[in-house]
């Protein structure tokens, strides 16, 4: 009976260590994806600071030095900013499971999540739609993070990437409610990266998109 016993004894803690080593290969596992989906915000907001900064330069190579908003523009950004809390999501189905800004990883002691956006999961084969009328500023690819395609209204800029395909193009005019793509599903999970961007002729600053959108 003894040695049953010690042999049962045995035997857990054998299970309890592979346990151990199996949890620690998924942590490490989840680390590394992590780590790679955060290399890949890195890249995209890079990229999102390139192309706005290029269309200031653009603006002041046009004006005299100086940003300014055409009259057209101006009404553009004031009918934006009216619809604070009140724009429409960018999909017909989703919940919000990624907030902006900086914050803990969850599950993963001592993991930084920094987010200039928000995070909408929804379903598989969904479209994406614009939630505000604009010309499209930017359509371009990133790669491991499909494409990214950037509205600009005004003074501001509506960020929708993670898709799998874009239906406008680059100079577009885009009225509200308008699909604009296709979501890219990976590992089963259809998920849309959304951002909300003040564009100023000194700063371009990311706002929380939770903020601008009506409550789910």
């Amino acid at each position: 009976v003894v040695r049953q016993e010690r042999n049962r004894l045995i035997g857990d803690q054998k299970k309890r260590k592979e346990l151990v080593a199996s949890l620690k290969g998924e942590e490490s596992k989840l680390r590394a994806e992590v780590q790679r989906a955060q290399e890949e915000k890195k890249r995209l907001n890079a990229a999102i600071r390139e192309i706005i900064e290029a269309e200031l330069a653009a603006e002041r190579a046009s004006s005299a030095g100086e940003f300014a908003l055409t009259p057209e523009g101006k009404i553009v950004s004031a009918a934006f900013e009216s619809n604070r809390s009140s724009l429409p999501w960018p999909v017909m189905r989703g919940i919000m499971t990624g907030k902006f800004g900086r914050q803990p990883h969850p599950s993963l002691p001592g993991i930084t999540i920094d987010n200039n956006g928000i995070d909408i999961s929804t379903e598989t084969g969904s479209s994406v739609l614009a939630v505000f009328g604009g010309t499209v500023s930017s359509v371009f690819d990133i790669p491991g993070a499909g494409q990214t395609i950037i509205l600009s209204h005004g003074a501001f800029r509506t960020v929708y990437s993670n898709l799998d395909s874009a239906s406008i193009r680059k100079g577009d005019q885009i009225e509200a409610r308008e699909k604009i793509g296709m979501i890219r599903t990976q590992n089963g999970q259809s998920i849309l990266h959304f951002e909300v961007w003040r564009v100023e002729s000194k700063s371009q600053t990311p706002q929380d998109p939770a903020r601008w959108l009506v409550r789910n």
